[in-house]
């Protein structure tokens, strides 16, 4: 998969995953990263699907953080690897989008349906569903068409 596929946001949640992992001294990069990773964003689309949702963000980015402690650590390995599921999460996105650019909504949408069992049953519990992201992001087109604003969640979300 080309990087340069991936929008801006997606970089961004790249960069902060792989470094949720270090942090924790994981090998291995997964979904559980990158959800955690999401639940981080100031004012990204993660936080502001959550408050759509009415789903109190301080308490699913708890749990979220939780099944990152839940992941062995290793110090002293200077590898790391990305995990079946999260490559499994990236082909999926990729396919989503088509030719087109990978956004955080193709990538989510693939983690609660393939994302590692954990996220998967996180996001179910929460009603995050790959059907509530599209019909989310399908407002969100009208809403950003209506406005000329290019990301509406932007600043929109206090944490």
């Amino acid at each position: 998969m080309e990087e340069e596929r991936f929008n801006e946001e997606v970089k961004d949640l790249m960069r902060d995953a792989q470094q949720q992992a270090v942090m924790n001294y994981n090998q291995e990069l997964s979904t559980m990263h990158f959800l955690a990773a999401m639940c981080d964003q100031k004012d990204g689309f993660f936080p502001y699907l959550l408050k759509n949702l009415n789903v109190d963000a301080n308490t699913f980015t708890n749990e979220a953080k939780d099944l990152i402690k839940s992941l062995p650590s290793v110090k002293g390995v200077d590898r790391l690897s990305m995990s079946m599921g999260l490559a499994r999460v990236f082909g999926l996105a990729e396919k989503a989008a088509g030719q087109g650019e990978i956004n955080i909504s193709h990538l989510l949408g693939a983690m609660v349906e393939d994302g590692d069992t954990e996220v998967v049953n996180l996001c179910k519990k929460y009603g995050i569903t790959k059907r509530e992201i599209e019909s989310f992001m399908l407002n969100t087109k009208v809403v950003r068409i209506a406005t000329k604003t290019r990301k509406p969640w932007k600043n929109t979300v206090r944490t």
